[in-house]
């Protein structure tokens, strides 16, 4: 129980920070700041401030090379591609619809978990990753949703591929970081993140890019506050939860979200809009609650006490 409050903490933590990002990322780019831009500087003090972390708390490791291999792929995915997918998401589209439509990745975590970990998708799942599919759709297509044939918002596919690339992250970065930790695996995430946006944004172009003032303050509390203290959060939490339990209690991030760019930003949702996020939300909690139940009663079928050593045991 003592375990399950402190991974609740920690990702409740997590959610608060990131769902905040969002709409500091939107303030920046009403100001005209380019997208890639905002990332790379984003990334550039993160991996200071997760270097300088792991340097003072002692917790550099050096990575045999294909494990190093591995957890720079999923760095590069899950921070550097999904980020960058969610800012150019959030230059095409109002915050709120990008959140509700990251909102569909514990649907995509349960695809995940099937394809890469074998975990069965049963009847609740499915009708739960239909119900999320089509609240997407409905977000994607908008007030034109009753005219067949209309045009899907280019944001609107980015906002499901980051929603994508950060339910493959969720899935394999919990080996990861329950054979090390979140402080040593978070600056490799991070570096890879970073020369991942190298590789779209190149240093020289960087150099001669309009850095105008509208863009440090954003950058610099992404990294500081969503890309460090809410990333560290988020990957400490994996280690009390598996990804179903930690999935849907992360579906708060997008409502959050939601929230935040109505009081902020002034957003609202009209119409075909409120029904996929209705469907949204829906979806993920028919898909996840049964993994949830699943998951909490599992060590009662096992004989009691015994069922917790497993979980500790991965931690040590």
């Amino acid at each position: 129980m003592h375990d399950q409050l402190v991974g609740l903490t920690y990702m409740l933590i997590g959610v608060t920070l990131y769902a905040s990002q969002a709409i500091v990322a939107k303030i920046a780019l009403r100001q005209d700041v380019d997208p890639l831009t905002l990332v790379a500087v984003r990334f550039a003090f993160g991996l200071a401030l997760h270097w300088t972390y792991a340097v003072l708390c002692r917790r550099v490791v050096r990575l045999p090379s294909g494990l190093l291999l591995r957890v720079g792929l999923l760095g590069a995915l899950g921070s550097g591609v999904a980020s960058t997918l969610s800012v150019l998401a959030l230059a095409r589209i109002p915050a709120s619809h990008v959140a509700l439509l990251f909102a569909t990745y514990p649907s995509w975590v349960t695809v995940g978990d099937r394809i890469l970990n074998g975990v069965p998708i049963t009847r609740p799942r499915i009708l739960g990753l239909a119900a999320a599919l089509v609240g997407a759709a409905f977000l994607t297509l908008g007030e034109n949703v009753q005219a067949l044939g209309m045009r899907v918002n280019l944001g609107s596919i980015l906002a499901l591929a980051n929603a994508i690339c950060y339910a493959i992250f969720f899935v394999l970065s919990r080996r990861h970081v329950t054979r090390l930790s979140a402080g040593v695996v978070a600056p490799y995430y991070t570096t890879f993140a970073f020369l991942t946006l190298l590789l779209l944004r190149p240093p020289w172009q960087l150099v001669h890019a309009d850095l105008q003032p509208e863009l440090w303050g954003p950058a610099l509390y992404m990294a500081a506050v969503g890309g460090f203290v809410g990333f560290f959060a988020f990957l400490k939490a994996l280690q009390y939860f598996h990804s179903g339990e930690a999935a849907l209690i992360g579906t708060l991030e997008p409502a959050m979200s939601v929230v935040l760019a109505y009081l902020i930003l002034g957003e609202h949702l009209f119409g075909w809009q409120l029904a996929g996020l209705v469907l949204i939300l829906l979806g993920v909690l028919v898909g996840q609650l049964e993994q949830l139940w699943t998951a909490v009663n599992a060590p009662a079928r096992r004989g009691g006490g015994s069922g917790g050593e497993g979980r500790s045991g991965r931690r040590r």
